[in-house]
């Protein structure tokens, strides 16, 4: 099983606090018919995917005091048959130990759109700045997607409202097949609305975000665009 190392997005990342994309589409829907999602912009938050490409990456949003970010990834390794289950986050965190990621606070199976998926919040460190993570990893037929929400020495990325406003906005354009097939139709799934959290495997709703205090720490440092 392979996912996006927290080490290697954190070297995409690097350059991006010294970019200011040209264009932005703050406060927009973004449909990504090819990938068959779609995913909200937050407002005064900038699209860097362009200017950051990565194998895998989708959509790169950044926020303007550059300590923000939501990441959207596509990997391509086929899902198990049937639903994720407490093996699948066993096995998921041996991955992110042996690859070194970040250290796991949180784990849990939630709902995405209908579709069983694993929510983990972490912390890490990279060139001595500090990193909190809330991430998503959802199935759909032969892939994954990975969500990934960021906050830079300070604050809980799963607590920023603007970071959970754009996860949760998250939104298959058509339902997905099975996983592990990619062939047959998935049943149709009504779209909760965009304020309404995902619910774990428990039919227990999710907690609302709350806002995070505001931003007291500097920015990440940066010695190198990429590290060594």
């Amino acid at each position: 099983m392979h996912f996006p190392q927290f080490r290697k997005v954190a070297s995409v990342l690097c350059a991006t606090f010294f970019v200011i994309p040209a264009v932005t589409f703050a406060g927009e829907m973004m449909k990504y018919t090819k990938q068959n999602f779609a995913i909200s912009l937050p407002d005064t938050w900038e699209d860097v995917t362009d200017v950051n490409p990565s194998k895998g990456l989708i959509a790169f949003f950044l926020a303007t005091d550059r300590k923000r970010m939501v990441l959207v990834f596509r990997d391509d390794k086929v899902p198990p048959a049937g639903e994720l289950d407490e093996r699948f986050m066993e096995e998921y965190e041996k991955s992110i130990g042996v690859t070194g990621g970040n250290k796991r606070l949180t784990g849990k199976l939630v709902f995405v759109q209908g579709v069983k998926s694993y929510e983990r919040t972490g912390v890490g460190e990279w060139r001595q700045n500090s990193v909190s993570t809330w991430s998503r990893t959802i199935p759909a037929g032969d892939h994954f997607y990975l969500l990934r929400g960021m906050i830079w020495n300070g604050g809980k990325a799963d607590e920023d409202p603007q970071i959970f406003e754009s996860m949760d906005s998250f939104r298959f354009l058509t339902p997905p097949p099975p996983n592990g097939s990619g062939t047959a139709a998935a049943p149709s799934i009504s779209s909760a609305s965009p304020s309404a959290p995902a619910a774990p495997a428990t039919a227990t709703a999710v907690p609302m975000a709350t806002p995070a205090p505001a931003p007291t720490s500097p920015r990440p440092t940066c010695a190198a665009r990429r590290p060594a």
